[in-house]
């Protein structure tokens, strides 16, 4: 593999990054593309929603001008409608507020000590 930048033929900082580390520091591209290597990564991004008491519901847009939200975890998409990469129903926060996807929370439910209402 190599870890020469294709642009510029300049040495990668990933280098002087462990191999075993360095698959936590690359994002996904699409809702699904995370692996279990990848938790530690979301679980960062979801630290607002540790203990969090969830419902399992549709999506539901908060006002008229609010088209989306976003996972906390891996930023997969929540409208009412869309694409098929969107999801439509998820796990919500009782406020109504921070949106849990159905894979995040199959894989960080014990870790995050999310409950269900």
């Amino acid at each position: 593999m190599s870890l020469h930048s294709p642009l510029t033929g300049e040495k990668s900082p990933l280098r002087s990054i462990p191999h075993d580390e360095r698959n936590r520091l690359i994002a996904p591209i699409k809702h699904g593309s995370l692996g279990l290597n990848m938790a530690d990564w979301r679980v960062d991004n979801a630290k607002w929603t540790r203990g969090a008491v969830l419902h399992f519901q549709k999506y539901a847009r908060p006002r008229e001008d609010w088209d989306h939200d976003r996972c906390e975890g891996c930023w997969a998409k929540f409208m009412e409608s869309g694409p098929s990469d969107v999801l439509t129903e998820g796990y919500v926060t009782e406020d109504n507020y921070r949106w849990i996807c159905p894979d995040c929370f199959r894989d960080l439910k014990d870790e995050m000590g999310w409950k269900l209402a």
